[in-house]
């Protein structure tokens, strides 16, 4: 490690979120959502197919993704596919 750096965990140094799900108290916002199908094998994300949910808006801010945020796959894997695939959300 070069001088001067210090050593930090993850959590020190990233903001965890977990995605969103229908929503159960309104009012409502309807956003487009990330699925396991969008992620390419490149660590892009392939937009091409958006599903769209309706989230509660008061969750919504805490959640939504800015340019530069790192998207880790958490589920949906298989076979031939296992989970942890990583993508840079490069949207503005």
């Amino acid at each position: 490690m070069k001088a001067g750096w210090r050593t930090k965990t993850l959590d020190d140094a990233c903001q965890f979120s977990n995605g969103l799900w229908k929503g159960e108290k309104p009012p409502f916002v309807n956003v487009g959502v990330i699925r396991n199908t969008n992620f390419t094998k490149d660590g892009t994300l392939d937009d091409s197919d958006i599903a769209y949910l309706d989230v509660e808006a008061k969750k919504l801010e805490k959640r939504r993704l800015r340019f530069g945020d790192i998207i880790l796959e958490k589920s949906g894997g298989g076979p031939k596919q296992p989970v942890g695939r990583v993508a840079l959300f490069d949207k503005e």
